[in-house]
């Protein structure tokens, strides 16, 4: 490829936006040839299909999930998505189609190599299990929001593009390992991450106590101080947060203060109704007359709002919003029981190797939302029945004598003799089924021993996930299941512009289709790090940018934003008209003074990048720089400007890049160019 020389003339304008295409990209770049226009005036130009300058530099990516019984499945698909999707072993082009690497491992031309993490990526994990409200029902199996070690000790993994499949591997089969699926059937992941990320006083424990009534009433006592510690430790105040969610059940976070505890009681709640142990949290208004989880709205407000109360009810900062961290810069992804027929896009619906989901915002921009929460007062249920939970059969879906794989997306309603679970949302066919031993708790097709007698029999005659093929029924497992997550969905709806959902059923389970965006849960992998890519990461270049004489870069960082973006915040001022007028070129669109968009410039740091008393030099040779230090600068270690260490992301041959201070941060919906005063000609 032929090398760039520079000749000054009118501005030129290199495009910073778009890389919605790059997962995660930490390791952004521009790659792109570059033509001269007629007569040799390239004003205008947008070279290349560009990049976001990300509103972080480093990501904190948490797992939590479900350790209850049944979800070793779940957790090996969740763990080959993640090998899927994360690996390094794709190549990428502008309109984001994916390539794979040839057997000499390089790229196809017009491709580039996919750096899905910045270096400093975090990674931990989370199980779902937590005590249940004061009751000793989940003792032993609670892990308290503690992250899980691997077998070296570590509480998490971070990232580096040197050793980088070799390290996810080792996270995945280390860590994911130890989730297991014996932890406490009442799952609370929207807990367990509201005490990681962001409960001020996490309880040490809850305690119970006796009312003068003689009634017995939980309270939160002590502060878990391991669980701040490792908050500290896992977060760094200028990190993109991204939290992935895992489970086949519905949210049970059980309130730590009151009658929680009455969940795990041995007796009935209430005779009207069946009260098997394994349906506590289900409908629990309607079926005894009161809640015992904690409401959605505390989880709303906790990944959403700026300020939350503490315990004892003040209103006091959000920590997961402190330190220069906004709403805007965390993601909340769910893994759960809705049929992925009912979350694709009609495109991708019935395309046998493609899938999408919508996007939380996409959905509320649709009105979709309201189609998968129903009205959480009962007053409307789902659109689909399958998110409708029950007992019983429900009428709209096939009954429960129906041949194997009626609908296609459950099987099929089944009878509940002992009431002793729920209906199914969806299934999904073991890739290899399994035999089940008398009394396996988990797995689904045991004979379970009936209560008060020495026989066993099937927990149901005809559950769908227990069917072969020629529709009869026994003791081997062929489909594993997931159920409607009512609370779940409340939340992510109430976090629309954050939220992403996807099915914990797979559409594709064929390891040989494993690139596929319907493999396994790839869809909400793919959608989630992509849209976090959008807004993470550095900007490595492949031009040399041009040079004035003393080092300082002759072009500038123009950012375009919606109109009541102000200009007026630290390391910021009015675009120049002619730079503004340059942007509009390049995109085709005409100038006007009121177009729609505001235009500010990034300034660049005070001083000459070569000279050490300079802010310039600092941002372009300092690897930690004061938080209040707002502007950009460039960084060239090959033309003598910048420590080469802040380049050591990048690929070898594209190790230039532009970098943001601290003090400044790119504005949700706005992109960047740059608007540089030389024209590019080939050589």
């Amino acid at each position: 490829m032929a090398r760039l020389t520079l000749h000054e003339r009118a501005p030129c304008v290199t495009a910073l936006a778009g890389l919605a295409a790059t997962l995660l990209a930490a390791t952004s770049c521009t790659d792109r040839k570059v033509t001269p226009a007629e007569g040799g005036h390239s004003a205008g130009t947008v070279l290349g299909q560009g990049f976001t300058v990300g509103v972080a530099k480093s990501v904190d990516l948490l797992f939590v999930i479900d350790d209850s019984a049944s979800m070793l499945d779940k957790q090996d698909v969740l763990r080959q998505s993640l090998l899927s999707v994360l690996s390094l072993r794709h190549c990428q082009r502008d309109d984001g189609t994916q390539e794979a690497l040839s057997v000499t491992g390089e790229c196809p031309e017009g491709a580039r190599p996919r750096f899905p993490f910045p270096t400093t990526t975090r990674i931990g994990v989370l199980s779902s299990s937590l005590d249940v409200g004061g009751s000793d029902a989940c003792e032993n199996a609670n892990r308290r929001a503690h992250l899980l070690p691997g077998s070296d000790g570590e509480l998490f993994l971070t990232v580096k593009h040197s050793d980088y499949e070799n390290e996810v591997a080792r996270l995945l089969d280390d860590i994911l390992s130890t989730v297991g699926e014996h932890g406490c059937g009442y799952e609370a992941p929207l807990e367990v991450l509201y005490r990681f990320l962001v409960d001020p006083q996490p309880p040490l424990g809850v305690e119970l106590l006796t009312r003068a009534d003689g009634e017995y009433i939980g309270s939160a006592q002590g502060i878990d101080e391991q669980v701040l510690a490792e908050r500290q430790a896992f977060l760094r105040p200028d990190s993109f947060v991204v939290a992935i969610m895992l489970t086949d059940e519905d949210d049970c976070s059980v309130s730590d203060t009151g009658a929680g505890w009455k969940i795990a009681a041995p007796d009935r709640l209430t005779e009207l109704d069946a009260d098997h142990p394994n349906l506590r949290c289900f409908d629990q208004k309607r079926r005894f007359g009161e809640s015992f989880l904690f409401p959605v709205e505390r989880y709303v407000r906790a990944f959403g709002a700026e300020e939350i109360e503490d315990r004892a009810g003040n209103s006091v900062q959000n920590p997961l919003f402190a330190h220069g961290r906004d709403p805007s810069m965390f993601r909340l992804g769910a893994l759960v029981g809705v049929p992925w027929q009912t979350l694709a896009t009609p495109d991708s619906r019935d395309a046998p190797d493609r899938l999408r989901y919508p996007t939380g915002q996409e959905l509320e921009e649709s009105g979709a939302w309201q189609g998968l929460v129903g009205d959480p007062t009962g007053a409307a249920d789902p659109d689909d029945p399958h998110l409708v939970g029950s007992i019983g059969p429900r009428p709209e879906l096939a009954p429960p004598d129906s041949a194997a794989g009626t609908d296609p997306i459950h099987g099929h309603e089944y009878d509940n003799p002992a009431q002793s679970d729920l209906q199914y949302s969806c299934t999904f066919p073991l890739p290899n089924p399994r035999e089940c031993s008398q009394g396996d708790p988990n797995c689904d097709c045991a004979l379970q021993q009936v209560p008060g007698t020495a026989d066993w029999a099937p927990s149901s005659p005809n559950r769908p996930v227990c069917q072969a093929p020629d529709g009869s029924y026994g003791t081997t497992q062929y489909f594993a299941k997931a159920y409607p997550p009512p609370r779940v969905l409340q939340l992510l709806s109430g976090l629309s512009s954050t939220a992403f959902v996807g099915s914990i059923c797979p559409k594709v389970l064929d390891p040989r289709d494993a690139a596929s965006s319907a493999y396994g849960y790839n869809a909400m992998l793919n959608g989630l790090l992509r849209d976090v890519g959008a807004n993470t990461g550095i900007v490595c270049l492949w031009n040399d940018m041009p040079l004035a004489e003393d080092g300082r870069i002759r072009c500038r960082l123009i950012e375009q934003g919606p109109p009541e973006m102000s200009c007026d915040t630290p390391g910021r001022s009015a675009a120049g008209a002619a730079d503004i007028r340059a942007v509009e070129a390049a995109l085709d669109q005409d100038f006007l003074e009121g177009s729609g968009f505001s235009y500010c410039e990034i300034d660049p740091l005070a001083g000459a990048p070569r000279d050490p008393a300079s802010d310039a030099y600092a941002c372009a040779n300092d690897l930690d720089l004061p938080t209040d230090l707002a502007g950009f600068c460039y960084i060239n270690p090959e033309a003598g400007l910048g420590n080469p260490e802040l380049v050591q992301q990048c690929p070898s041959d594209w190790q230039r890049r532009f970098r943001l201070a601290p003090g400044t941060r790119i504005r949700g919906g706005a992109r960047v160019y740059a608007a540089c005063d030389p024209k590019f000609i080939l050589d």
